[in-house]
């Protein structure tokens, strides 16, 4: 059974809870299904980092046009090719310490919103936790979370 979800981002708990931007679970009593969705979060931001680290193209703002999509993905497969042909010997342009004092950031100021999340916003979430638990599962995801 396929159920429709939208487009979202995952991202960490300083970003307002959006439709589409879905924060981490607080750490505070987490139950496995909850701890298993914020690994996904901590995948998805590894792997920003990497291609951050190793592709500048993405320490500019990121915009969410549809061709802008199709240059991420084509940057993640430039990078898986150039991991699997290098053998995993890839050369930092910058070490992180160069990167974290660059002046240029990713993120814009953030707006800070006040009240609960919306209905549509917790069964969003809970649906992207319900699938990485379940169809969305991967074997090694219960030793990592």
């Amino acid at each position: 059974m396929t159920i429709p979800v939208p487009h979202v981002l995952l991202a960490d708990a300083a970003f307002p809870a959006q439709q589409h931007i879905l924060k981490p679970f607080p750490m505070k009593d987490m139950i496995k299904d909850q701890r298993i969705y914020n690994y996904g979060r901590r995948v998805v931001e590894n792997a920003f980092g990497i291609l951050v680290d190793r592709f500048r193209l993405l320490l500019h703002p990121i915009s969410l046009a549809r061709d802008k999509v199709v240059l991420f993905t084509q940057v993640c497969v430039l990078h898986n090719y150039i991991k699997t042909e290098s053998h995993g010997q890839i050369i930092k342009a910058e070490d992180s310490e160069n990167i974290k004092n660059n002046n240029n950031t990713t993120l814009h100021n953030v707006t800070y919103t006040r009240g609960c999340p919306s209905n549509r916003y917790i069964v969003t979430r809970e649906q992207f936790k319900e699938y990485f638990n379940n169809h969305g599962a991967v074997p090694w995801q219960d030793n990592k979370a």
